[in-house]
């Protein structure tokens, strides 16, 4: 099956910063991470169809397709 996924402000070898990315049926959110291979370990925030997945939720939350992921870090201030 085919999603979208939409990179902000980091970068993966796999789709750079956005694109379409085929993954088996019945991927969940922590798989395409995992596949997406992002640097630096961080808790990444995610978003499935304007939805946000936390941490907790990733190993469940099976994709569909056409899904659309949207992937960034977390949102740091001072």
């Amino acid at each position: 099956m085919r999603i979208s996924v939409e990179l902000i402000a980091v970068r993966s070898p796999l789709v750079g910063e956005g694109g379409a990315l085929d993954v088996e049926d019945g991927a969940t959110v922590a798989r395409v991470l995992e596949r997406l291979a992002l640097p630096g370990g961080e808790s990444y925030m995610t978003i499935v169809n304007g939805t946000s997945i936390g941490p907790g939720d990733r190993e469940d939350a099976a994709l569909s397709d056409g899904d659309a992921v949207t992937v960034f870090p977390p949102i740091k201030g001072g």
